[in-house]
């Protein structure tokens, strides 16, 4: 199973229209409308449908404590030089977006073409392999920096 997250420190929700202009986007659905927040957006793809849930707000402070959690043990086996600025990035994080599907997908993809686009969208980064990745593709931390 190949998995990802989307951070954004954005106070802006993530909207249909954001995911349904990304290029490879067939079709958007989503259980949010006017009057209910999102919990969820199934994108149909070419060769499948990938469902991206949303963080509720009531779990997401916990989850970036965990994952500032994370990059300290990480900052502490093999030290980041940009530690106090990752940190702080998480300190700002308001959203989070999580993928999970049962078919392995690359960085030359659709899939990480959506997830490349979101990010984007929200101004945010992608968590992937144990790798926080930039919308521009740069490795801020984890091993695909060293690859």
């Amino acid at each position: 199973m190949e998995s990802a997250t989307i951070y954004s420190a954005s106070p802006s929700a993530l909207a249909k229209s954001d995911i349904s202009a990304i290029g490879c986007v067939k079709k958007v659905r989503t259980d949010g409308g006017l009057l209910k927040k999102s919990t969820f957006f199934d994108v149909e793809l070419a060769d499948r449908v990938i469902r991206l849930n949303v963080m509720p707000q009531s779990e997401t402070q916990a989850h970036f404590r965990e994952f500032k959690g994370y990059v300290q043990h990480l900052h502490q086996t093999d030290p980041l030089d940009n530690y106090d600025e990752i940190r702080g990035y998480i300190d700002s994080l308001q959203q989070a977006y999580g993928l999970a599907t049962d078919r392995d997908f690359g960085f030359e993809s659709d899939v990480f073409s959506v997830l490349n686009g979101i990010a984007e969208s929200l101004s945010g980064v992608i968590f992937l392999c144990d790798s926080l990745i930039d919308t521009e593709g740069m490795v801020i931390f984890g091993p695909l920096g060293d690859a």
